[in-house]
């Protein structure tokens, strides 16, 4: 079983080691721990499905949120910025250079306080 990582924040990728890690473990044990193992399939997926690129002519995100947009000027190499999408429409701010956005993901979630 083969899942592939798509760039995603570095937590998610320590999480995801660490859940694969654990269920090639056990899948060498019985077979008692099969629901264990479809459950933590299903973690990974939600994941990878949660932090992937979306195109924006097929999908957009929610009023209001805020996301991380990939804007690109006449299909030339792009760069990344943060936006919020309201109205519609991805606000960017002034962007002298004529860029839009092509693809867009939802930020990842804060980073966890250490005590």
């Amino acid at each position: 079983m083969a899942i592939e990582l798509h760039h995603l924040h570095p937590g998610h990728d320590d999480e995801l080691l660490r859940l694969k890690s654990r269920i090639a473990e056990l899948e060498r044990m019985d077979t008692k721990h099969t629901l264990q193992i479809a459950k933590m399939n299903g973690y990974i997926s939600h994941l990878e499905e949660e932090h992937r690129w979306r195109k924006c002519s097929d999908e957009k995100p929610d009023e209001e949120q805020f996301v991380l947009a990939w804007l690109t000027e006449d299909g030339k190499r792009g760069f990344f910025l943060t936006s919020c999408f309201i109205g519609g429409k991805f606000l960017i701010g002034e962007d002298p250079h004529g860029c839009k956005p092509t693809y867009w993901m939802p930020l990842p979630s804060a980073p966890k306080e250490e005590k």
